[in-house]
């Protein structure tokens, strides 16, 4: 009997491998489970079993996880992927839809900043924004700002800056020749990822 193959993106909260082997032997015991050396920059944790195999694998960098179930019938396959889903409290995959929002453009103009609440800590609006791939985001820190993120837009040299303390936050875009595209973005995609609420200019 040939093998099928299902191969899809998945966001968990674990992000150490042993945590999510552990995790994994004890949902699916029978299947055999290794963890690979995270020295070379990436996460893997493997398991396998006659006719059936389970394979999680990222770069050692912010972003979902891509998940490789091999079993006899696609409705195997489909069995072994929830079970994994459920073991590790993890989600598909999906990258972020702009929302229908009305955009907040004072006198025709988008402000160089706005302000909001979130029921998100600094670190968990990192990780939406990096388990979506929405841009590319650090945590800084400076004397004057305190803890901070920032974001690489796909505009070369531009990034904007998410700053504050759950629940009041700013988001820093700034105002420069073809930012329009930016500030639409980020009222249609990023702050409905946050369940931003309060946006103000």
């Amino acid at each position: 009997m040939s093998a099928h193959e299902l191969t899809i993106r998945i966001c968990i909260p674990a992000r150490e491998e042993s945590a999510v082997r552990d995790a994994l032997a004890q949902a699916l015991p029978e299947l055999q489970w290794e963890e690979g050396d995270s020295s070379y920059d990436k996460i893997r944790v493997w398991g396998a079993a006659r006719e059936v195999a389970i394979r999680l694998y990222r770069y050692e960098s912010p972003g979902p996880f891509q998940l490789t179930v091999t079993a006899t019938s696609p409705s195997e396959s489909l069995a072994l992927r929830d079970r994994v889903l459920e073991a590790l409290h993890a989600t598909l995959w999906k990258p972020l839809e702009p929302q229908p929002v009305a955009l907040i453009k004072p006198e025709g103009r988008f402000p160089s900043a706005y302000h909001f609440e979130s029921d998100l800590e600094l670190s968990e609006i990192k990780r939406v924004l990096d388990d979506a791939e929405f841009w590319s985001w650090e945590t800084r820190q400076s004397p004057r700002l305190g803890v901070y993120l920032e974001g690489r837009t796909p505009v070369r040299t531009r990034s904007v800056r998410i700053r504050g303390a759950k629940p009041a936050y700013t988001i820093e875009v700034g105002e420069w020749p073809g930012s329009e595209h930016i500030h639409e973005a980020v009222q249609t995609t990023l702050l409905p990822a946050l369940s931003a609420r309060h946006i103000s200019a």
